[in-house]
Formats: structure tokens, sequence, C-alpha cells
């Protein structure tokens, strides 16, 4: 019997130790756990516990699944613009979420592609709903088709590069939506 509650104990401890996005998402993930303190019985303690594990798990993953999904649309996004988004959130009434650290590189599908005839600059519409503009010159030479695979990654300086898949070169982009 001590060893289920060291068992779960040790588990509740887990769950207290995942990175989670906000302070209502501590709650969230504490709150299955709340009523099972004041059980006397062990056995139903121990049951209590085990249905609280299960419940934490699942609100877990959600949360992942939602950090991940903010991390993809950030990307690209400059900390004014960010910052500004989330302001609007917490004036509409939304909790402030915690951001969290910017991928290094996202992959999209391109939808659409576009050539400025007078300055040669390149316009990119990727399936994700996010645009980017080529600032400077880079070595793509071509547009890519659409429906090809786009990669945009992070540059040493700062600024991102846009690759196509299957094809040399690449584009120096600043997202603009």
């Amino acid at each position: 019997m001590v060893r289920k509650i060291v068992v779960g104990t040790a588990i509740f401890c887990g769950f207290l130790a995942l990175p989670v996005t906000s302070m209502a998402s501590d709650k969230e993930l504490l709150e299955p756990f709340e009523k099972c303190r004041s059980i006397a019985d062990d056995t139903e303690r121990l049951a209590c516990y085990d249905n609280a594990v299960a419940v934490a798990g699942q609100l877990a993953e959600q949360l992942a699944e939602q950090r991940e999904e903010r991390r993809k649309e950030d990307f690209g996004l400059s900390d004014l613009d960010i910052a500004k988004r989330d302001q609007e959130a917490v004036d509409e009434g939304q909790e402030g979420v915690k951001r969290e650290p910017e991928p290094k590189q996202i992959t999209a599908t391109l939808t659409d592609a576009y050539q400025n005839p007078r300055t040669g600059k390149k316009l990119f519409v990727l399936d994700n709903g996010q645009i980017w503009r080529e600032t400077t010159s880079g070595t793509m030479r071509r547009l890519p088709r659409n429906g090809t695979t786009i990669t945009v990654e992070k540059s040493s300086l700062g600024g991102f590069k846009l690759r196509a898949e299957g094809r040399r070169g690449f584009a120096y982009v600043k997202r603009i939506k």
C-alpha cells in the first residue's frame, strides 16, 4: 500500500515539473489532484490520484499542442508584432500567454509566388497563411512552383532565408503577414 502511495506521489510530482504556457494552465493541471488530498482512505485516494494522472496527462498533451501551434504562428514575427497581438488579447479579456522560444525553422507548402517585374523582388504565400517578401538578393533565380515544399530558417545575422525543396539557392526574406 505504501509503495502505491509513493508511486502515485512520484507521478504527481512529475506532472508538476511539466512546462506549461500560462498560469491558468498550472491551475488546470493541478485541479484534478486537489480533490484527492482530502480523501482519508488510502485505496480511494490512490484511485483518485491514478485518475488525476490520466486527466493531467491529457491536459499536458493539449497544452503541448497549443504551445507548438503558437510557436509556428509566431515564427518570423517581430517582438513588437507579437507584443501588440498579446496586448490585444489581454485587452479583449483573454489571459496572457508566456512566450515560447521560436523554432529555428518552419516548413510549409507554397500556394502562390509573385515577382515584381520592376524590382525583381519575390513574394511568397504559404499554406499556413504566412506571407514572406524578399528583402535582398539571394541566390534563388526563378520562382518555385506552387505546391513546392518551402523551408524558412533563421539566418546567422538575424534575418530569414527561404529555400525551395529540390532547388538550389535561397532568398533572404521578411515576414509581412
